[in-house]
């Protein structure tokens, strides 16, 4: 899977995540406890605050899969996976046990009191948190295994810097030609007449 296809769905579970956990999870009934309140909607958010702080850092990651290195993607890729497998869980344990969470979140309108289990429904978003929790979990994998493939975010590093030219350096010792520039005669012939012969 391309990094495009990964970034882009990281971004759409985030967004469905987020939004997901502010629709009303639990609806406690309040008849006969609270006058003039028959009813009261626990939105995910209060019911279980991991599943939003999961939907940003789905975010977070998607940004971070679509500029970071290899390191950073594997970083990124971990806490997709791990973030969605911690929203699956919350979500299954928000439905579960709606009772305790329901009454935990009336507890300052009806005095502490315990709401029975037929006062309390439990909506589908629970089960749609859940289920967008194990894709990001999903591809939280998806990215960890394909993102070996793909290119490193070059355009985001500094450019390495060109190195000067080295000056192509003489094959002949500055002794052995400086003579031969002042003169323009073979290092030979000085030799010869050093020993006294004509070189010519």
């Amino acid at each position: 899977m391309t990094r495009g296809r990964v970034v882009l769905l990281a971004l759409l579970l985030g967004l469905a995540l987020l939004l997901a956990a502010g629709r009303p999870w639990l609806h406690a009934d309040l008849t006969g406890l609270l006058a003039g309140t028959p009813s009261v909607a626990v939105p995910g958010t209060q019911a279980a605050p991991t599943v939003p702080a999961v939907a940003l850092v789905a975010l977070a990651a998607a940004a971070a899969l679509s500029i970071a290195g290899r390191v950073g993607r594997v970083a990124a890729a971990v806490a997709l996976g791990a973030g969605g497998v911690a929203a699956s869980a919350a979500a299954l344990a928000a439905a579960n046990d709606p009772v305790a969470l329901a009454s935990a979140a009336v507890a300052t309108r009806t005095a502490g009191v315990p709401l029975a289990a037929e006062q309390v429904t439990v909506t589908a978003w629970p089960a749609v948190a859940a289920v967008l929790g194990a894709l990001l979990a999903v591809l939280g994998a998806v990215a960890a295994v394909a993102g070996r493939g793909w290119g490193g975010g070059r355009r985001y590093e500094p450019a390495q810097r060109a190195q000067p030219a080295q000056p192509a350096q003489s094959s002949e010792s500055p002794e052995r030609t400086a003579p031969d520039e002042q003169s323009g005669e073979p290092v030979d012939d000085w030799d010869a007449l050093t020993r006294g012969e004509d070189p010519t």
